[in-house]
């Protein structure tokens, strides 16, 4: 099994059937790969997850079909919490 080589992967985290993965960098996103007999690639997040130029994910987790997202801005100090619906990637918590 292989994963598309990227130099900006930063974060990862897996579900019983996919490898999630973030970026770093400008307008950063995050990517699913189903697992099969070989990884492929399904989807790309990148909608309501970043709202300033300096936000980057500093983390991710997986449970139950939901995908918490940390966001941190080092330009302003500040961190935010994001908790999103694998079904629809709608954000249904924040703070």
């Amino acid at each position: 099994m292989s994963v598309t080589v990227c130099d900006c992967w930063e974060r990862g985290t897996c579900s019983e059937t996919s490898l999630y993965l973030s970026t770093f960098g400008d307008n950063p996103y995050i990517v699913e790969f189903y697992f099969n007999a070989s990884i492929q690639f399904n989807k790309q997040f990148n909608q309501d997850i970043i709202f300033n130029q300096y936000d980057i994910i500093n983390d991710i987790k997986y449970h139950d079909n939901h995908l918490a997202i940390i966001i941190e801005n080092g330009l302003y100090n500040q961190s935010h919490f994001q908790l999103h619906s694998l079904k629809s990637f709608q954000c249904i918590w924040k703070i």
